[in-house]
This record gives C-alpha cells, structure tokens and sequence, in this order.
C-alpha cells in the first residue's frame, strides 16, 4: 500500500479526505484471530528453537519451552540427557517436530499467552484491537477496517474515499506457501488439527482473542463459548516440571 500510494504525497491526501476528523481519516487492518495467532506462534517458534546445523538459537532458552519438554520428559520419564532430538533447545530448519513435540510446545504456549502471568510473549500475541486502539485510554474510532480476507475489495474501498486513481505499481503478494517453510516449524494446518481436537485449547485460544472476534467482526470458532464456564487452567511453573 506504502508503494502504489507513495506516488501521491501525504498533504495531498489529506486535503481530499472526508473524514470526521478535519484532515484524518483513520484506517486499520485486521486478520482472522485464530490464522493470525498461529502465524504468531510459527513466528516466535522460528525464533526461538530454528537455527542451522551450527546456529545457535539465541531465544531458545524461554521458560514457556522449557515447561512444554520438562512436560515431555515427567511424562517419558527420560533425564533431560536422553530427550527426543526434537524437544532438545534448538531444531535444524529440515527437522519437523514429533507429534507429541508439537502438542506439548503449543499447549504450553497458549496456555502461556493466555495467562501471561509468568512469561508473557508480547507484541506478537497482542490483540489486535490493542493495536487498533492506539494503545492508549481514549482510541480513535475507525472509519475503514481492511481484513485480509478481504484486501484486494477493501482495499479498493479506501483508494475510492481518497481519490486514489493510479494503476497499482506493486502488485500484492501471497502469503507463503506451507511448502516453502522450515520443516521445523509446525505446519499452520496441524496445528489447526490440534485446536479442533482439544475443545479446552480452543476455547483458551477465544478466551484471549475475543475482544477481536467481538469488536472486529470475525464470528466465533464452532465450540467456543462468548462465556466459558470455566477459568483455563494456568501454565505450569518451571520449578514444577524439574
């Protein structure tokens, strides 16, 4: 968007808005919460725990992964000496993770983020009405939302409110494709698998994003509830699983 509209300058722009607010007109961009937090997770996942075959991985010792392979190894009763590859600090891009790998990890994630009492995963786990909001106590409402699901129509929208008339020079680009990342990083869709077997991590996954779904129009993911019944249970400390 920064580039197609570049070709305009910004006080052109704002002389043709017929914003509200005299000069603004305030636009946010929003995404699916469910797709969104598990691109987050493959993102902070990639981080911390991919490196090469003699990288070193620099945020590979957070607490949140180091609960999810002590988690891994009470349950095996194997000394930390004799874990799965998988579950040892940091991952090479073509090893994929075990099945049992990737449950314990993300379990212990979402449970994390949504506790955010011991460890918390900042920016990337934020909701995105924080960021909407402007961070501050006294947000500014919203004349146009662009979802990604529907850019290329929005997007279209906000050049019509601002007399953007100019052949796009950058074209859009697709996100990319599952085949083209790391294999040591769990696919977007076997992650999806495991929300939709566990009802429990589903409903902790709305339980933190439903100020989106709410404010954002998204509808709810079938078997989550808009008031659980019950409190999520909290991540497990370090000291528990040692």
């Amino acid at each position: 968007l920064s580039c197609n509209m570049g070709a305009l300058p910004v006080a052109g722009l704002l002389r043709r808005l017929p914003a509200p607010l005299p000069g603004y007109l305030h636009v946010g961009t929003a995404r699916a919460p469910v797709h969104r937090f598990l691109s987050a997770f493959q993102e902070v996942f990639v981080r911390m725990r991919v490196g090469g075959a003699t990288a070193r991985c620099h945020h590979r010792n957070v607490p949140w992964a180091l609960v999810a392979a002590g988690v891994a190894r009470k349950a095996s009763r194997q000394p930390e000496a004799s874990l799965p590859t998988d579950m040892t600090p940091c991952n090479h891009p073509d090893t994929s993770l075990s099945e049992a790998a990737t449950r314990a990890i993300f379990r212990q994630f979402v449970a994390d983020v949504e506790c955010s009492a011991r460890f918390p995963n900042v920016e990337h786990v934020y909701t995105q009405s924080l960021f909407l909001g402007g961070n501050t106590s006294v947000p500014q409402p919203l004349d146009l939302l662009l979802h990604l699901e529907s850019l290329d129509k929005d997007l279209l929208t906000l050049k019509r409110a601002v007399g953007y008339r100019q052949r796009d020079a950058c074209p859009l680009l697709n996100e990319r494709a599952a085949a083209e990342k790391p294999r040591g990083v769990p696919p977007a869709r076997v992650l999806r698998t495991l929300l939709d077997e566990e009802p429990a991590l589903l409903q902790s996954l709305c339980n933190i994003y439903m100020q989106d779904f709410v404010c954002l129009g998204y509808p709810l993911p079938r078997g989550c509830e808009l008031l659980p019944a019950h409190a999520s249970q909290p991540p497990l400390a370090v000291d528990a699983v040692t």
